[in-house]
């Protein structure tokens, strides 16, 4: 009898154990894997993707996306995409998304993990978008804005991309308060005109500006010292700096300045008649020193190490290269369409 009763026992824990694995196992959930589509109309393409809405204007994730082409692709205004701490994993390969906002307008995009796309998130001809609180990480295009304006991008941890933040022919955004670290270039500006750029923090990157004017950049830090950008202003000696830009300036003097880790230690565009001398410009991104499209500008005394061009010319002449140790840059100096310099 007390065999019986204690095989009996022993069955019905058994039998238990056996229960509990299979609610267990039923439990367990693999990620939802394709791309999603928020319709025009309102509607989430395919219905079982892991969004939902109750007002077709917040759109809120409830698990993660998995996508070997696109992610999510808005195709509808004036409403808000909350990723609730889930995470959209793409493979990098182009053109693909992570979040696609291609032509839209008042979009909100906040508490995303979006990671591996070749594209992150998308701006092409679009307009008055935010993008918020997202962790963006190992893509190559963290955030593109392309012919795209009145947008904010605030508040974002953008990190080990190749472009962090990049605007080409775009204007009139604002980029504030995010922490940009370890991307091949931080903020990338190509003939983009009126945009805020404040209060950002950079580690390991900066920014670089090509073909830009009239933006406004105060408050930024790189590496712990303040990005120093002057546009349109003549007879001033830069003081510390983390990274110094100049952009239609004159007659500006810079040195003394330890300058590293981040894109272009100190960058000229269109100005003229400036003094860099005796800095140390150590394992920066890009360049050491970049001028494009200045004349008349002295380089000398500088310690120029372990950047991947030491000194880059593009379109520049009359300046004179002089006195200075470049040593371990992939390149040394580097002339591109450049005449009448001494070196």
């Amino acid at each position: 009898m007390w065999r019986r009763t204690l095989s009996g026992l022993m069955f019905t824990l058994l039998l238990i154990g056996v229960l509990t694995l299979t609610v267990d196992i039923k439990q367990a959930k693999s990620e939802w894997t394709g791309t999603v589509y928020i319709r025009a109309d309102g509607s989430i393409d395919p219905p079982d993707a892991p969004i939902t809405t109750y007002d077709n204007v917040t759109y809120t994730l409830t698990d993660n996306i998995t996508s070997s082409g696109d992610g999510i692709i808005v195709e509808r205004d004036n409403i808000v995409v909350d990723g609730a701490g889930y995470t959209i994993q793409g493979t990098y390969d182009y053109p693909y998304k992570g979040v696609d906002l291609t032509g839209r307008s008042n979009v909100t995009i906040k508490n995303m993990e979006i990671n591996t796309f070749y594209y992150c998130i998308l701006l092409n001809s679009s307009s008055s978008n935010s993008i918020v609180g997202n962790n963006i990480t190992n893509n190559f295009d963290g955030i593109f804005l392309g012919d795209s304006s009145n947008n904010t991008i605030s508040g974002n941890n953008i990190t080990n991309n190749y472009y962090g933040i990049s605007l080409g022919r775009s204007s009139n955004n604002t980029i504030s308060g995010n922490n940009i670290t370890n991307n091949d270039d931080g903020i990338y500006l190509r003939y983009s005109s009126n945009n805020t750029i404040v209060g950002n923090i950079f580690v390991d990157d900066g920014l670089i500006v090509y073909g830009s004017y009239g933006n406004v950049v105060v408050d930024n830090v790189v590496s712990g010292k303040p990005l120093v950008y002057l546009e349109e202003v003549s007879g001033l000696v830069v003081g510390d700096a983390g990274q110094v830009i100049l952009v239609r300036c004159s007659n500006i003097t810079v040195e003394n300045l330890n300058l590293s880790n981040t894109d272009v230690g100190i960058q000229l565009w269109q100005t003229n008649n400036t003094k860099i001398a005796n800095n140390n410009i150590t394992e920066n991104n890009d360049y050491g020193i970049e001028l494009d499209s200045s004349s008349n500008n002295t380089i000398s005394g500088n310690n120029i190490t372990n950047n991947d061009d030491g000194i880059f010319l593009g379109d520049s002449s009359n300046n004179t290269i002089s006195g200075n140790n470049i040593t371990n840059n992939d390149d040394g100096i580097f002339l591109g369409d450049s005449s009448n310099n001494t070196i």
